[in-house]
């Protein structure tokens, strides 16, 4: 019952986990550690703006097409200054029967303009020179 009490606070509060502990309850464990290390090289907000009242039109999908294990859940929203928005995709690995770890979050500003996007956006792991998957979660 204390792990869903913390996870509540951090949802009403709209704040990043700020501790290992409570990193390791969202995320693998491997991506847990990066994130909590001094002087993480992030460049973008991996939450999505949760508590910024100017986002606008908001959605959230599923993948249609997640590896084995995974599930992708994609969010798409307009913000000031950031053209078309950004697309922000939440790769979730099975650790369990029902429980579920953020592996990976990548961020992909979208243009107004029609322009070639990378066809691989910028991602934690990336930032953080992780390996491409968890090893919790192969």
């Amino acid at each position: 019952m204390q792990s869903h009490d913390r996870r509540a606070t951090h949802c009403e509060a709209a704040t990043p986990p700020a501790t290992l502990d409570e990193r390791d309850y969202y995320f693998t464990n491997d991506l847990a550690s990066a994130l909590s290390a001094a002087n993480t090289p992030i460049d973008f907000d991996y939450r999505s703006w949760a508590d910024d009242p100017q986002i606008l039109g908001q959605t959230f999908g599923l993948s249609q097409t997640p590896p084995d294990n995974r599930a992708e859940v994609v969010t798409r929203f307009t913000y000031p200054g950031v053209g078309g928005g950004m697309i922000v995709t939440y790769t979730l690995c099975r650790m369990g029967p029902s429980q579920w770890s953020i592996e990976n979050v990548s961020g992909q500003p979208v243009s107004d303009a029609p322009v070639e996007l990378p066809e691989t956006p910028r991602s934690l792991r990336q930032m953080l020179n992780l390996p491409k998957t968890s090893p919790a979660c192969d």
